[in-house]
Parts: structure tokens; C-alpha cells; sequence
């Protein structure tokens, strides 16, 4: 996680230059890390 932000950090053009391929990814990426969050929300909260 740490090296995901530091990585997204030190490319800030990479969503928007990459192909529609790689785009997809990004978007598969934050989806999974979004329902990630919701899960350790949703454990932490009960």
C-alpha cells in the first residue's frame, strides 16, 4: 500500500498519458483497493 501511494506520488501524469489498456488497469486497481478500504472499515467499525 505504502509503495503503491509512493509510487502514484512520484508519477502524477501516469493515469492520464498511459494507453486505454492501461487505463483499464488504474481503474481495476482503485476498484479493488476501494473495496479493500470498505472491508477494513467495515471490520474496524463493528
Amino acid at each position: 500500500m505504502e509503495t503503491l501511494q509512493r509510487f502514484i506520488r512520484s508519477n502524477p501524469g501516469t493515469a492520464r498519458t498511459q494507453t486505454s489498456a492501461g487505463g483499464a488497469d488504474d481503474r481495476a486497481v482503485m476498484w479493488i483497493v476501494n473495496r479493500n478500504v470498505k472491508i477494513y472499515l467495515g471490520l474496524w467499525l463493528k
